[in-house]
């Protein structure tokens, strides 16, 4: 972290490019594993960025990484709440229901999902996750 810091303090970056670099560093953590640097960096964007959905993606997918269900369905909720055209959040929150046995909350999360959806890519994969209920 205190590279990520001196990193933004050399550079005098913007607010937006150091949302945009702190992201970069929380997903480089997450995809080489290392889910605690990872925690710890998209928690820090959602305190820069609290309606960022990325954040609370990566909260969350760091949550169910790691087993805990419950954690990760609440980020999902808490991100669908804060980004409510999160496609991606609600999706997330309908599939964390749906593993926890939650069926009727699913179904309105997948609603939700579909409701915001922009693309047809994204319409598509809500409605396969959705079949797979």
């Amino acid at each position: 972290m205190l590279s990520l810091q001196s990193s933004f303090r050399a550079r005098r970056s913007s607010p937006a490019t150091l949302v945009a670099d702190c992201y970069a560093s929380a997903h480089r953590a997450f995809e080489s594993g290392d889910e605690s640097k990872a925690t710890h960096l998209f928690g820090v964007l959602a305190m820069l960025a609290p309606r960022d959905e990325r954040a609370w993606l990566g909260l969350a997918l760091c949550q169910e990484r790691s087993g805990r269900l419950r954690a990760a369905a609440s980020l999902y909720d808490l991100g669908a709440t804060l980004a409510p055209t999160s496609t991606r959040c609600h999706l997330g929150l309908a599939r964390a229901l749906r593993e926890l046995g939650r069926v009727t909350a699913a179904e309105a999360a997948f609603d939700a999902a579909e409701r915001t959806c922009v693309d047809t890519e994204m319409l598509a994969a809500v409605c396969a996750a959705r079949r797979a209920l």
